[in-house]
Parts: C-alpha cells; structure tokens; sequence
C-alpha cells in the first residue's frame, strides 16, 4: 500500500496491510484509541502520524516485519503531556 498524499483513518481496531506499506512525507496516518495497523512487509515511515488515545497510557501502533524512516511529525491527542512515540525494529508505540 502507497499513501502518497491525504490522510488514511483506520476503521477497524486491528487492520492488516498485506506486502509493505510506504507513507510519503505529504501523507498523514490516524489511529484512534486502541486500534493498531499490522504490516505483513516492511514499512517506509514519513510524513505525519496522528494518534488519538483517549484514556490510553501505552498503545501499539503499527506492527511490521522491518522498517525504514520515522513519521516527520507526530500528534498525540488524548495522552498526557510526557506521552512520546517509541520506535523499534517491529512497531511504532506510544507511551504515556
């Protein structure tokens, strides 16, 4: 999956990309509370990442097999004022 421009809002609480997904730096990610991304290939991280956690303390993102790049820019809504998205080798988290 390309998400070149605009913006995708997953609709479901756990979404599965099959093959790799690639965000370009105009793109924008949403997540809503508890819903999280799994991608079956490797991930390109860029552009924006909005994350909305109402009453969430840690969240899981995305999941993936390998990543390259981070999200540019990042909007936590709903967490408190130390929340901070942690990047590894499989996933995008926050943590509050």
């Amino acid at each position: 999956m390309t998400l070149d421009g605009g913006t995708v809002t997953l609709s479901a609480k756990h979404v599965t990309v099959k093959g790799t997904y690639h965000q370009a730096k105009d793109a924008t990610l949403h997540v809503n509370a508890g819903d999280r991304a799994t991608v079956d290939g490797s991930a390109h991280l860029n552009g924006t990442l909005v994350v909305n956690g109402a009453k969430s303390k840690n969240q899981t993102v995305l999941t993936f097999s390998k990543r390259t790049g981070k999200f540019s820019h990042v909007k936590l809504e709903g967490f408190g004022k130390n929340a901070h998205v942690v990047y590894t080798n499989k996933s995008v988290k926050v943590t509050d």
